[in-house]
């Protein structure tokens, strides 16, 4: 099969990092397909660090969110005679096409959370978009129970033509540091021998407030001046300002440290040097910054939502999580009790071998099938 991806998205964390992982498992696993990649530069293919016979590359470069965007990779399926086209972001999705189409919906943040968002039409007339789309498509793959059911219920989506791939933990983060370069990193970041750290972006549904007041109550109730809480993601400049002032208002300033985006070896090493995540959202489609955590042996405090029960389970302490309370208590029962920090990481450890990329790929595949199959089915139809 002619297989085309659209990878436009590639530099992005989040879904960048879930379609480059996704492609090399689906390439080490059937190697009968040819891909074609679509690309908005061809600085991206170093991004995708994969070398095959299988592969081939073509560019499509078009300002975000834009019809030239949708019709860009309409014009390459066509050209390159493909049989199926995988959209790994909702937006790229092209509507007249004639050749199978899969689209993957991570998540419905911009319709429960629309305030975050930069476009003027999320919120309600992207839930119609979104269902729009999904009607169209030979098949819709999401991450997780949680979001399947989410879709389902918020879009009235049917559910046999929903399929779960889920996202899994690069390789990498398993990898123990050399203690020394661990240490010049701990000095280059300014970090005290004790940190909490919270990975993600800066939006109003990542619930960053109650974070930052826990993280108060846990320093006033324990007099511990010694620790640093530290913030890993990308920010709009009005949303990390909010959160500055919050810690300043508090006076708190001080034992907070943005990083900004960080690398996926400073990611690595951070964790490493974290002795707690806590992953405070109010929403998520999966929640994959909890596993990063527990394959590098940190506990972790989430959030008790649909995708942090079901992804994490017992291998996370998990709370309410407007609870400023609760979440400042969590904090104390992992950091002040070694005991049960040690029996986090263990439960951690082993529940991430639950998610590999590898059964991602092979799942892909099989979901690629069944579109094909349902793509052929139709306009034998017609």
């Amino acid at each position: 099969m002619k297989i085309g991806l659209d990878l436009r998205r590639i530099n992005d964390t989040g879904i960048g990092r879930f379609a480059r992982n996704l492609l090399r498992a689906m390439i080490q696993s059937d190697t009968s397909h040819e891909f074609t990649l679509v690309f908005s530069s061809p600085a991206d293919i170093d991004t995708l660090a994969i070398d095959s016979d299988a592969l081939h590359f073509c560019f499509a470069p078009a300002p975000k969110y834009s019809i030239q965007e949708l019709v860009s990779m309409w014009r390459i399926a066509r050209r390159e005679a493909l049989d199926l086209v995988h959209v790994p972001h909702q937006f790229h999705f092209p509507w007249f096409a004639s050749w199978a189409t899969v689209v993957t919906v991570h998540d419905l943040t911009q319709i429960h959370f629309p305030a975050g968002c930069k476009a003027q039409w999320f919120g309600p007339p992207f839930a119609w978009f979104l269902k729009a789309m999904c009607t169209k498509a030979d098949a819709v793959m999401t991450v997780s129970e949680a979001s399947r059911d989410s879709i389902i219920e918020c879009l009235d989506i049917a559910s046999d033509d929903l399929y779960i791939v889920s996202n899994a933990v690069d390789d990498g983060f398993a990898k123990t540091p050399d203690q020394t370069l661990l240490e010049s990193y701990r000095r280059s970041m300014g970090l005290p021998p004790t940190n909490m750290v919270y990975v993600g972006m800066l939006k109003p549904h990542k619930n960053l407030d109650t974070l930052v007041k826990a993280f108060n109550m846990y320093i006033q109730k324990y007099a511990d001046n010694n620790i640093k809480l530290i913030i890993v993601g990308k920010a709009e400049a009005t949303q990390e300002h909010r959160i500055r002032k919050l810690a300043r208002e508090l006076q708190i300033h001080h034992l907070i440290r943005f990083t900004g985006h960080l690398s996926d070896e400073e990611l690595w090493l951070t964790y490493h040097l974290s002795d707690l995540l806590v992953q405070p959202s109010l929403y998520e489609g999966f929640g994959l910054t909890p596993l990063e955590a527990m394959a590098c042996g940190t506990p972790v405090v989430a959030s008790r939502i649909p995708p942090h029960q079901e992804v994490c389970g017992d291998a996370a302490l998990l709370v309410a999580p407007r609870d400023v309370c609760e979440m400042a208590e969590a904090m104390a029962a992992v950091l002040q009790n070694p005991t049960f920090a040690a029996e986090l990481r263990r439960r951690g450890l082993a529940n991430v071998k639950r998610y590999t990329w590898h059964h991602a790929g092979q799942q892909a595949l099989k979901i690629y099938d069944i579109a094909y199959q349902r793509y052929l089915y139709k306009t034998r139809r017609s």
